[in-house]
């Protein structure tokens, strides 16, 4: 587990503060071969834990309190599930501290007892760490296993899906009501409804999720409040610079087209902005392998991509380009072949003019 220990000062003494937490930390028999790094510049320190998997990042704030403080911020900002312990000389800025939602506050000099709190704090929050998933079916998970759901109807299902997707926007109800209730009269409707956001409520409830559906103004309002939701991951991270690591987090999100197993029309807008984002994002790292010659690691990511979407042309194409690079000619005309039976089943037609040329000049 990679651990990040991040402050202005140099600690390159032995008997620095530094080493004493490590040998804190590796004497420490549950955690995993503990890997601790320092830095000493808080963006060289969030460039690499933005490209990371980090465990635990330990701030000392008694240099440059202001500047951790925004460092700290913005770590919650972009990675939600980081572990943030702040460490100091005083307690004069706790309470500050506890209002971005650190996980701990330690004083120096910290003992070792108080320190191993701090770590068992982060591993009852893990066990706890509750989220939905969205990408092909709406999956509860507590524990990263997923909650089997007994809805009390499908209505109930497709409306709390419906303010999912609209997260912390105002929805009126007579906007549900022309669109989930229209054949019923209108008391009837407003009956209905009202009875279903019950039914949600006391789900949510039931499954220990912190959700809220507030009424105001005439309307229904939901808010995530610590739930974690794959499409709020999926676009914090699309809409940071590019780099590899991170847009290989997408591909591990993606599961499927949005809601794909649930078969709601008024989805479809989003399923094709979420599909045709995934696409750019593997054609990208695909490019990217390409480039840096890394054949295979190509080949199974877009093997991986095909199996989430089996009658796309394009990822046949890819995979039969890539085997090419790999001189499996075996491979490529088995892969041809397979495309022009996936087209002739689904379409009733043969693969596009391109792919047909390229497979020719090939020959």
């Amino acid at each position: 587990m990679k651990i990040v220990f991040v402050s202005y000062e140099d600690y390159r003494s032995e008997d620095s503060f530094l080493e004493e937490l490590t040998e804190l930390l590796n004497q420490n028999k549950q955690l995993r071969t503990p890997t601790i790094l320092h830095f000493n510049e808080a963006s060289k320190a969030y460039h690499y834990i933005v490209q990371n998997e980090v465990s635990l990042i330990f701030i000392d704030i008694d240099s440059q309190t202001s500047s951790h403080f925004e460092f700290a911020k913005q770590i919650k900002q972009t990675c939600a599930l980081a572990y943030v312990v702040f460490i100091s000389k005083t307690p004069d800025h706790a309470v500050e501290a506890f209002n971005i939602n650190i996980i701990d506050y330690l004083l120096k000099p910290v003992k070792k007892e108080r320190l191993y709190q701090t770590l068992s704090k982060c591993e009852i929050i893990q066990q706890n760490i509750k989220r939905i998933s969205l990408f092909k079916d709406i999956v509860f998970y507590k524990n990263e296993l997923p909650l089997e759901i007994s809805w009390r109807t499908a209505k109930a299902k497709e409306i709390f899906t419906f303010l999912l997707l609209r997260q912390n926007e105002e929805i009126k109800k007579d906007y549900l009501i022309d669109n989930f209730f229209s054949d019923l009269d209108m008391k009837n409707a407003f009956d209905l409804l009202y009875t279903t956001i019950h039914q949600i409520r006391k789900l949510l409830k039931q499954i220990e999720f912190d959700i809220s559906i507030i009424s105001k103004n005439n309307a229904y309002k939901l808010v995530m409040n610590e739930i974690v939701l794959d499409i709020n991951e999926w676009d914090r991270i699309i809409n940071e610079p590019y780099t590899y690591s991170n847009w290989s987090k997408l591909l591990d999100l993606y599961k499927g087209p949005l809601l794909e197993n649930e078969g709601y029309l008024w989805a479809k807008p989003e399923q094709i902005n979420y599909h045709l984002q995934w696409k750019n994002v593997l054609e990208t790292l695909t490019e990217h392998l390409i480039n840096t010659k890394q054949y295979h690691r190509a080949l199974a990511l877009n093997y991986k991509a095909k199996s989430i979407s089996s009658f796309d042309e394009e990822i046949y194409f890819s995979i039969i380009k890539l085997l090419d690079l790999l001189n499996y000619d075996n491979l490529v005309k088995e892969e041809f072949i397979n495309l022009q039976t996936m087209m002739k089943k689904e379409y009733d037609s043969e693969p596009n003019a391109e792919i047909i040329q390229w497979i020719q000049s090939r020959n």
